[in-house]
């Protein structure tokens, strides 16, 4: 059986090329934090609305609390609590079932799930690319320091 033998390359960067490499990972680890987060609000968002939901699941007409904006609240009556309207794309408004619209919630968590831990992956990838590229440049900075201090 034959052994494959690993090669090596040698790279080499200038300063300038280091402190680019390392700026634009730094800058692409950001929009990647940029993006969890908002898959991580909009998970927050929908399981708000889900809790509401179940409230709603309950089936008792009740009035709420209703904010209109601004920290301006109004009472609104509850008269169908097994039913929801929903917004769809385009302004358009559809009635649907409090349990249809529970599962489709349902979906979107898992599917925001998902989401999460597919961008955690390329985090960590870019994170480690970030740190690589710093290394080098404190690594470069030390040997020019020690370079300095051999010509005194």
């Amino acid at each position: 059986m034959a052994e494959k033998k690993e090669e090596t390359k040698e790279v080499t960067f200038s300063g300038q090329q280091l402190m680019q490499n390392f700026e634009m990972h730094k800058a692409r680890l950001q929009q990647i934090n940029q993006r969890m987060n908002s898959f991580i609000n909009a998970k927050r968002e929908f399981q708000t609305t889900l809790q509401g939901l179940e409230e709603l699941k309950k089936g008792k007409e009740s009035t709420i609390k209703v904010l209109l904006g601004s920290g301006v609240f109004a009472d609104a009556k509850i008269e169908k609590p097994g039913k929801v309207t929903v917004s769809l794309p385009n302004n358009i408004l559809i009635e649907k079932t409090t349990e249809d619209t529970i599962k489709e919630l349902n979906e979107r968590i898992t599917e925001t799930e998902k989401a999460i831990e597919e961008t955690r992956k390329i985090q960590g990838q870019e994170a480690q690319q970030t740190q690589f590229f710093q290394n080098l440049l404190i690594q470069g900075q030390q040997f020019i320091q020690k370079q300095r201090e051999q010509k005194k």
